[in-house]
């Protein structure tokens, strides 16, 4: 049976391979929420949003191992993530929710403290600006460099730089939010990619593609394909310019145990990191 936690603003509803295989049925998703004894309204809205992300959880089950996932989000925002089930990024949902908190300046009414009469999600869009907190939740407040926001796919292990939210829309959709800002295919693709815009807008939103090999692609709104140039390794920087997925276009998706997770590239085996 679905198990579900609520802290601090932060929910997560853990799901077995079976009920990831039934969220398509919304019968079947009221059923999961139902006997994992959630009330309402809040019931209501994590179906919802199960319903929303269903091509991300059966993803994130693969990657997984057919093991399950967990799916988490914050009380009356559009942040949702999925992890497989091994992961359990409920404290960095906590540190998300308190980063909107102080970037936005909204009562705890609204961001988590209370089901307030009458309030579901957020005119302000996914996960609103939270660039502060997620900073602080990666540790790495105080660093610069000349060119915020650079991706590079170079690095051989995952520290603060190499780790990033997967925010989940709608249904099969995705934003990946670095400590500096999300990830931005600018003019919809065709060109270099940064990682420092504040909010979740078209060139901000692509879709995740689960490959044959078990890699994942990232693809942007105007049809290009992330890709770090020469498969990553030395002096390797990302670009979002492909108009098909080759070698250089897959990437494993390692996810740790803070919640957060690393792109890692197929060929060269190193790290997507935004500067």
């Amino acid at each position: 049976m679905a198990q579900f936690r609520e802290e601090a603003g932060a929910w997560q509803l853990g799901l077995s391979h079976h009920e990831v295989e039934m969220v398509h049925d919304g019968a079947h998703v009221a059923a999961i929420v139902a006997g994992a004894g959630i009330p309402q309204p809040l019931g209501a809205a994590v179906g919802a949003a199960i319903e929303a992300v269903s091509q991300v959880i059966k993803t994130m089950d693969l990657i997984g191992g057919h093991n399950g996932v967990n799916v988490v989000g914050i009380l009356f925002t559009q942040f949702v993530t999925v992890t497989p089930a091994f992961v359990s990024p409920i404290e960095m949902a906590k540190r998300v929710r308190e980063g909107i908190q102080q970037a936005s300046g909204l009562p705890d009414a609204i961001v988590g403290g209370g089901l307030g009469a009458g309030v579901t999600w957020l005119a302000a869009g996914p996960a609103l600006a939270l660039l502060g907190g997620v900073a602080g939740a990666l540790g790495t407040i105080g660093q610069d460099s000349p060119r915020p926001g650079d991706v590079h796919a170079d690095r051989r292990a995952a520290f603060g730089w190499e780790k990033f939210t997967l925010v989940t829309l709608n249904p099969d959709r995705v934003a990946v939010l670095s400590w500096r800002g999300y990830f931005c295919a600018e003019s919809g693709g065709g060109q270099a990619v940064h990682a420092n815009r504040p909010a979740i807008l078209d060139w901000e939103n692509h879709k995740l593609i689960r490959n044959p090999d078990g890699t994942v692609s990232l693809q942007a709104r105007g049809g290009h394909y992330f890709v770090a140039e020469n498969g990553g390794g030395d002096g390797s920087v990302c670009n979002w310019n492909r108009v098909e997925i080759g070698p250089w276009e897959k990437f494993w998706m390692e996810h740790h145990p803070d919640g957060f997770f690393s792109l890692k590239t197929l060929v060269h085996g190193t790290y997507v990191s935004v500067q």
